[in-house]
C-alpha cells in the first residue's frame, strides 16, 4: 500500500510560509522602532543646541561684564532687572536683601522655536590675599531649553572669570 505525503509537503510549506511571515514583521518592526529613536535622538540635539547657545550667551555676558545678552531686544526678556545685576556683582548670601531668588529665571530667550530660560543659581567672590590682585567671581547657571513639542534639554554649569 501506498500512502499519499500530499498533505505533509502543505503543512511544511505552511510552516515555512508562516515562519517567513514573522520573520518580516519582526524585521519592520525593528526598522519603524529605530526610526523612532533616531528621531527622538534628532529632536534632543536639536535642543540640547539651542541649550548650548544661550549657556555662550550668558557665558558672552559674564565675560564682558553685561547684565543684558547680545541679542536682538526683542528676542530676550529679563525678568528682574534688578535682580540680575545684583546677581552678577554680589555674592549668593547677599541677594535676599533685594528679594532676589531662583524661582523665576533670570532670562528668557526664543532661540528659533525654543524658549531658553536662564537663571543665576549662584554667585561665589572669593576675594584676593594682596591689593594688587582681581576679585575672582563663580557663577553657576542653569538653563532649560524646550518647544512647544516637549523636546528639551537642561545644562548646569560653572563658570569662573576674574574682574
Amino acid at each position: 500500500m501506498r500512502k499519499n505525503q500530499n498533505g505533509i509537503a502543505l503543512i511544511i510549506v505552511i510552516f515555512i510560509s508562516a515562519l517567513a511571515l514573522i520573520l518580516v514583521g519582526l524585521m519592520l518592526w525593528l526598522i519603524l522602532g529605530s526610526t523612532k529613536i533616531s528621531d527622538m535622538s534628532s529632536e534632543y540635539k536639536t535642543a540640547q543646541d539651542a541649550a548650548k547657545g544661550a549657556s555662550n550667551i550668558v557665558i558672552s555676558m559674564l565675560k564682558f561684564d553685561s547684565s543684558t545678552p547680545d541679542l536682538p531686544p526683542d528676542y530676550y526678556t529679563i525678568s528682574n532687572p534688578t535682580c540680575m545685576t545684583i546677581k552678577l556683582e554680589k555674592p549668593s548670601i547677599a541677594w535676599s536683601n533685594w528679594n532676589c531668588s531662583n524661582a523665576n529665571p533670570d532670562i528668557i530667550m526664543q532661540l528659533g522655536s525654543y524658549k531658553v530660560y536662564a537663571t543665576i543659581v549662584l554667585t561665589q567672590v572669593i576675594l584676593p590675599e594682596n591689593n594688587n590682585a582681581l576679585d575672582t567671581y563663580f557663577y553657576t547657571v542653569k538653563i532649560h531649553a524646550f518647544n512647544n513639542k516637549n523636546e528639551s534639554s537642561n545644562i548646569a554649569f560653572v563658570y569662573k572669570i576674574s574682574r
